[in-house]
């Protein structure tokens, strides 16, 4: 399905971003779930640290990332910038 991304504004293709990683809480009561074009989706994906986090950060990250900061602390990590390249 072709939606506008919320995070940067282009018409495309969209994968779907569970907000609570699918490894640590699984599919079935995983509701929470948002929509974003694959290059976001991979950015979005690349905040999430390895080990499991409690929930209230997973919600966080993507309300920052979806709030247009361009750098997200992750614990434990020094500071990254968030960048979107434009494939056009």
């Amino acid at each position: 399905m072709r939606k506008i991304c919320p995070k940067c504004d282009k018409f495309r293709k969209m994968s779907r971003h569970h907000v609570f990683p699918v490894r640590f809480y699984g599919r079935k009561h995983n509701k929470r779930m948002i929509d974003l074009c694959r290059l976001c989706h991979n950015k979005l994906e690349a905040l999430i640290p390895f080990h499991e986090m409690p929930k209230k950060f997973y919600i966080r990250v993507v309300e920052e990332f979806l709030g247009g900061k361009d750098e997200i602390q992750r614990p434990g990590f020094k500071r990254i910038q968030v960048r979107l390249q434009n494939p056009d």
